[in-house]
């Protein structure tokens, strides 16, 4: 068993605390002909910003794949925000600045 949360633990989580503090975000499902490759799992939005948001577990193995890191260059590149996140407190800190205590 792995000692780190699944990544959907951490997209639950994150999902719930978007919603808690008034983001409008939803989550990006896309298959076939025509899909965008590499795109994020989930866009945020509130007050004017909108952030593209990547999660990954803890595991050393979980990386962003050639085509999530083509797409974040292109966000970037068009100056939208993206982010990776690898649990709940690293996205509330990576959008708030704030560190959130785990007990």
């Amino acid at each position: 068993m792995a000692d780190y949360e699944l990544e959907s633990v951490i997209k639950e989580n994150c999902k719930r605390w978007l919603d808690k503090n008034g983001w409008f975000s939803f989550n990006i499902h896309q298959q076939g002909l025509y899909c965008y490759k590499g795109i994020s799992d989930r866009i945020a939005i509130k007050s004017g910003r909108v952030v593209f948001i990547e999660f990954k577990t803890m595991s050393k193995k979980s990386k962003l794949s050639p085509d999530q890191i083509a797409f974040e260059k292109r966000v970037r590149e068009a100056g939208g925000e993206y982010i990776v996140v690898r649990s709940k407190e690293d996205m509330v800190f990576q959008l708030t600045g704030e560190r959130q205590l785990t007990i």
